[in-house]
């Protein structure tokens, strides 16, 4: 494989890892809002309500 196509593909791999990174944020942030949303509604006995509206 030449270089330029070499340097293209860990160009790609790190944009990747990066994309990747970014999700696994979002699904923890996302995690945890469930969980404060969960915990709220449980404090207000309004558990079903939330789950299905999610």
């Amino acid at each position: 494989m030449s270089k330029a196509g070499l340097k293209a593909l860990k160009e790609a791999k790190s944009k990747q890892q990066n994309s990747l990174d970014k999700l696994l944020g979002d699904i923890q942030i996302c995690s945890t809002i469930g969980n404060w949303v969960t915990n709220w509604s449980k404090q207000i006995g309004q558990t079903d309500c939330i789950i299905r509206a999610v």
